[in-house]
């Protein structure tokens, strides 16, 4: 776990990108361009890269249920509109960190119905564990490479792994072009965290989309940019995650593992509950269980989570169980929750009981 991959995301041009302008120019003058791959720099663009790609954990099964054994990723990355052209594509690469290149299958980018977003994805399947990779995304317009994103990473260390890591865990985070957020970042990014597991309250004020672009975009947030190309943040839901539809903007940014019972997880959610929302991972001799604690005043969704998270904690046998939720239950300054809720009776008893070490929350600002 000690050992650094590099965090540095690069992007690289190439070197007919040089004087694109001039090209265009010359190319308005004479009506047309003889060099087949200097036509293919002149044709319209189609997407712009809004948010560099980045990791998360994907829809990774537990370790035993359908035939998981290996670890895996997820690329994501995001483009707007940038022109009236057709021909951009995008591939990804992947490797053991010197080994030879082998190529990912692109998921069908997800439609945001927000200012032409789309959310691109790749899956990178049957990785080694506790182990160093890199990836690559290049651009190409008309068959030629525009841009190539390029980092490396460091898989998790299996279930029952005992070897000591470190990770970040903060909420309430990302109101809009943030130098304290930007700080923290910093902070954790020096740190010889594995990975961060965030709280809820994930981008201010109502979760939306645009406002996303506080963590994803590198212009606004190159410290936050440049930690998800090669670590895996782990999202609670909070309160202002659901503020716009339900939570679905930050669904469509992140990639969670969601429970399916016997297929990626030991136990199923009820059926009226968002997947993506309540969910569980390993990493060496810990388990994470996170749950949404939205329903904290309405008792019956809140037991049908409590009774996902009580399966879930027992069916595993890590040494550290850990849960993760945005509401605290008791005892913080400048929100309303004690002792007496609801919430608290729910949840405190029966996270003890099914053996919960350490509950995380986030909500009470500092």
């Amino acid at each position: 776990m000690r050992v650094r991959p590099a965090r540095r995301i690069v992007a690289k041009q190439t070197g007919l990108a040089l004087g694109v302008e001039r090209l265009e120019s010359r190319h308005a003058l004479t009506g047309a361009v003889s060099d087949p791959v200097v036509a293919a720099m002149v044709d319209a663009a189609q997407y712009e890269v809004n948010h560099t790609p980045r990791l998360q954990l994907g829809d990774a099964a537990l370790v035993g249920y359908a035939g998981a054994r290996l670890d895996r990723v997820e690329v994501l990355w995001q483009t707007i509109p940038a022109g009236a052209g057709t021909t951009d594509t995008f591939t990804v690469d992947y490797r053991a960190t010197g080994g030879d290149w082998q190529a990912a299958t692109l998921d069908t980018p997800i439609e945001t119905g927000i200012e032409g977003r789309l959310v691109w994805s790749a899956a990178i399947m049957g990785l080694a564990w506790n182990a160093p990779y890199e990836y690559r995304v290049q651009h190409h317009r008309s068959g030629t490479m525009l841009t190539e994103y390029s980092s490396g990473f460091r898989t998790r260390l299996a279930a029952g792994d005992a070897t000591p890591f470190s990770f970040a865990a903060y909420g309430d985070s990302a109101a809009g072009p943030s130098a304290a957020f930007r700080a923290v970042q910093a902070r954790i990014s020096d740190s010889d965290a594995a990975f961060a597991v965030l709280l809820g309250d994930n981008a201010y004020a109502s979760g939306s989309q645009t406002e996303y672009d506080s963590r994803f975009d590198p212009e606004i947030n190159p410290e936050a940019t440049a930690w998800t190309a090669s670590h895996i943040d782990y999202v609670a839901f909070g309160n202002h995650d659901v503020a716009t539809a339900a939570g679905l903007p930050t669904e469509q940014n992140y990639a969670t593992p969601v429970p399916v019972a016997g297929v990626t997880s030991s136990v199923a959610l009820p059926a009226s509950e968002r997947a993506e929302h309540n969910y569980s991972w390993d990493h060496g001799c810990v388990h994470f269980s996170t749950f949404d604690s939205n329903a904290l005043r309405d008792p019956e969704r809140l037991d049908g989570r409590r009774d996902w998270v009580v399966g879930d904690l027992a069916a595993s046998h890590a040494t550290w169980k850990i849960v993760v939720a945005h509401h605290p239950v008791a005892g913080v300054p400048d929100k309303p929750e004690s002792a007496a809720d609801g919430y608290y009776q729910q949840v405190v008893s029966r996270l003890k009981a099914a053996g919960a070490d350490l509950l995380m929350t986030g909500h009470s600002h500092t």
